[in-house]
């Protein structure tokens, strides 16, 4: 499972009326970034190309 994967899972998780809502933006990368660690995969690319990273960061979501 590559990283493209794991953005196709978690967009299958938030989805809906959650599609607008920042609260399950957050949830969604954060979720991500769970993911994409136990893989063995660095989030933040990806998380820099969605526009989380500083968010990220800042919250202290990346181990």
């Amino acid at each position: 499972m590559d990283s493209a994967d794991i953005m196709v899972e978690m967009r299958n998780i938030v989805q809906g009326n959650n599609k607008d809502d920042p609260v399950a933006h957050s949830d969604m990368a954060k979720m991500y970034i769970v993911m994409a660690q136990r893989k063995g995969i660095d989030p933040r690319a990806t998380l820099r190309s969605h526009g989380m990273l500083e968010y990220a960061e800042k919250f202290g979501w990346l181990l």
